[in-house]
């Protein structure tokens, strides 16, 4: 009976993406914003950024993160603000 190497390899797949402490990525350090700036330039070239930076919100907003706090991210990061 023939291996089914779609299984194996998505396996495989996850098991490398399995969080552990070492690691992890912290999101709250500085740096990663420039990085997070960077992915929304690249998406903004796809599509239109307001689009973008309503979703981005929308997505703050369900996790509690203020009005104040979702905007002066937007803008850090080079998206449309209120």
């Amino acid at each position: 009976m023939p291996h089914d190497l779609t299984s194996q390899e998505s396996s495989s797949e996850d098991e490398n993406f399995t969080d552990t402490k070492e690691d992890s990525i912290n999101f709250t350090e500085k740096n990663m914003l420039f990085e997070i700036s960077d992915v929304f330039s690249s998406c903004k070239e796809e599509c239109n950024p307001r689009f973008l930076s309503t979703m981005i919100y929308m997505i703050l907003t369900h996790f509690d993160i203020s009005f104040r706090d979702a905007d002066a991210f937007l803008l850090s990061i080079g998206a449309t603000t209120a």
